[in-house]
Formats: C-alpha cells, sequence, structure tokens
C-alpha cells in the first residue's frame, strides 16, 4: 500500500537532477498544487455526492460532471469512490511532480558555446 513515505521517495527521485535552485523552486510549487489523499477522502465523505472528490483531484471533467449529475451515480459512485480516491489523488500527485519537473527543466537557460 502507498503511504506517506513513498510520496517522500518519489519526490527525492524527481528532483534527483535538480539544482537547488530548482529543487526550491520545485518544492514551492508542488506544496502549492499537491492534492492531499486524506482531504480527497474527506471530500468523498462528505461531498461525494457533489462530486467534490472528483473535482478536487482534477479527476475527468465528464466522469465528475456525471457524477455530479446523477447524484453519486445514484450512490453507487460514491461508495465506490470511498475506496479509490486517495489513490486517485496520489496519481494525481506524481503526474504533478513529472510536470513540475519537466517545467523546470525546459525553463533553463540554453547554454552557449562561444
Amino acid at each position: 500500500m502507498y503511504h506517506e513515505g513513498e510520496e517522500i521517495r518519489e519526490i527525492f527521485e524527481v528532483r534527483g537532477d535538480l539544482t537547488d535552485l530548482e529543487k526550491a523552486q520545485f518544492d514551492a510549487l508542488y506544496a502549492i498544487q499537491r492534492r492531499d489523499p486524506n482531504a480527497a477522502l474527506a471530500l468523498s465523505v462528505f461531498g461525494g455526492v457533489f462530486a467534490m472528490d472528483r473535482f478536487y483531484v482534477n479527476s475527468s471533467r465528464t466522469a465528475a460532471v456525471l457524477k455530479l449529475l446523477t447524484l453519486g451515480g445514484i450512490l453507487v459512485w460514491v461508495i465506490i469512490d470511498l475506496f479509490l480516491i486517495r489513490g486517485a489523488a496520489r496519481r494525481q500527485n506524481r503526474k504533478l511532480m513529472r510536470q513540475i519537473h519537466d517545467l523546470i527543466v525546459v525553463a533553463r537557460p540554453k547554454e552557449t558555446t562561444q
């Protein structure tokens, strides 16, 4: 089972080829945009019928809207998401790590040769 220690290990792996300044940029951007799996679960428990959990983890907009319009798939999706939403938040965080890393690497100044 995935836990917080795994996330920290993955962060260190993704940050491995970054400079100290780039690591600071990565950390700031990741902290702002990260989705907390426990918050996703709380939203699923208290707002799952309104698809708050799906919108929070940036799930497919179509799936979130369908869940919203059907009031949680007549509670079926709500129950299923109680088990799956934390994993969805973790997957979103992994995707976010790669996106931030790639953004920082692409933004590096090009070295000029003379």
